[in-house]
Formats: C-alpha cells, sequence, structure tokens
C-alpha cells in the first residue's frame, strides 16, 4: 500500500479513521495519513494504522500526524517497530508497539496541508525545510524519482509518478504535454513560492523539475 492520501476520515469504531491491516505481511510505504479522527471511542484506539494480528506488515517512510487518536496501534504478539516514519502529534503517537530504526516525531512541514477545509487547496508536499526530506529508508529499493534517497511522504518513493504527474499538467488539461512545457519555460530558474513549473516545490524552476516534466511526459492524470 504506497503513496495513498489519507486526510480527514471520520470513523466510529476502533480500527478506522486511517488504515487497519489484519495479518497481513504488506507493505505500507510512503502514505501521509493526516487529520483522521473516531468518535465514541477511547484514545487509546487507532485513527491512524491499526494492525490485528501475529503477521505484521513493514511499515515505513510514512507521515502519519495529527490524528485524534492512536498513530500506530498493534494489538498482536510480536514485537513491532515501525521504521523511518514521521509519527508526529497524534493523541497517542505509538500504542502496543515502539518506534524503530530512523524514526522521526517531528512537524513534516508540509506546503499547504488541510487548514481551510477545502481539499483543492491542499498540498501535501514538502517545504525544503522538512524533516521528512531525504529522511526515509536508505535502501536503493526506495529511491526517489530521481534517485536521491527516499522523502517520506507522499511525494516519495519509486511510485509517487502518479503525484507528480498532476503537478505536472501545468494548465490542468488532463496530460503532460507541449502547453505545459511552455508554461515551464516560461518561469524556467525563477524563485519564489507557488511557481508554475516548480513541481518538487523546492523555490526555484530548475533542472530537477525538468527531469519530472519529462518523467511525466505525455502521461494522463485523469
Amino acid at each position: 500500500m504506497r503513496n495513498n492520501l489519507i486526510v480527514k476520515n471520520a470513523a466510529d469504531y476502533k480500527d478506522g479513521g486511517g488504515i487497519t491491516c489484519s495479518s497481513s505481511p504488506v507493505l505500507i510505504a510512503n502514505n501521509v495519513i493526516y487529520k483522521n479522527s473516531l468518535s465514541g471511542w477511547p484514545v487509546a484506539s487507532s485513527s491512524g494504522v491499526y494492525i490485528l494480528g501475529d503477521v505484521i506488515p513493514a511499515i515505513k517512510n510514512n507521515i502519519i500526524a495529527e490524528n485524534s487518536n492512536g498513530g500506530i496501534y498493534y494489538e498482536g504478539n510480536q514485537v513491532l517497530s515501525p521504521s523511518y516514519n514521521d509519527v508526529f502529534n497524534n493523541y497517542h503517537d505509538y500504542i502496543g508497539c515502539s518506534p524503530g530504526e530512523g524514526s522521526l516525531s517531528s512537524q513534516p512541514v508540509f506546503v499547504a496541508p488541510d487548514t481551510d477545509y477545502n481539499p483543492y487547496n491542499d498540498d501535501y508536499r514538502l517545504r525544503t525545510n522538512s524533516p521528512c526530506i531525504d529522511a526515509g529508508d536508505p535502501d536503493p529499493q526506495f529511491n526517489d524519482l530521481d534517485s536521491s534517497r527516499n522523502d517520506m511522504g507522499l511525494y516519495g518513493g519509486p511510485f509517487a509518478k502518479n503525484w507528480f504527474t498532476k503537478l505536472a499538467d501545468l494548465n490542468n488539461n488532463g496530460k503532460v504535454d507541449f502547453i505545459d512545457y511552455a508554461v515551464f519555460a516560461e518561469n524556467w530558474l525563477m524563485q519564489g513560492q507557488h511557481l508554475e513549473g516548480d513541481i518538487n516545490s523546492n523555490g526555484i524552476v530548475d533542472i530537477v523539475d525538468l527531469r519530472l516534466l519529462v518523467l511525466c511526459w505525455l502521461e494522463s492524470d485523469i
């Protein structure tokens, strides 16, 4: 389960809200699980990631933040120590488990997280000062699309292409094409915030953005 955005879901059962995994050895990686909630259950339950059973998944490179109950909640007989995640400011970050190697508990510093209840304004890319950049699992199999070390969250890892395709479609016509390239070229080497063409949101339209544009060339985001 990779590169999903799971934001502001509400549930009324203890294993709801974010992700529930029961006795499955799946990989849960590079997801953003943010501001999910439970109602009618004590805070010692999970609105982030709930794991049940003795067959446990690998949980890494995720950002699990500001969920109303547990960030990662494990019920089982194994030792679960998820590695290389940013688990931050949940009511309880870990229940029944503990942080493993490379774990963070820091503000992820998104570009524009959910603050105005309008999902069309949300942007879960990482700002340049985010501690989650290059902080994921260093194993090359998890490297980002530009071959750098994994960024935690939605836009990190080798399966983030669909999200970058949406960003590279600068004129929102459903396809990355020459019209997008023309917009991109107009802003080449410009610096600032919220620039069209700054696909990775690092404050400058540069060669890294060009590589992402080429990677998504003629891809559809519909």
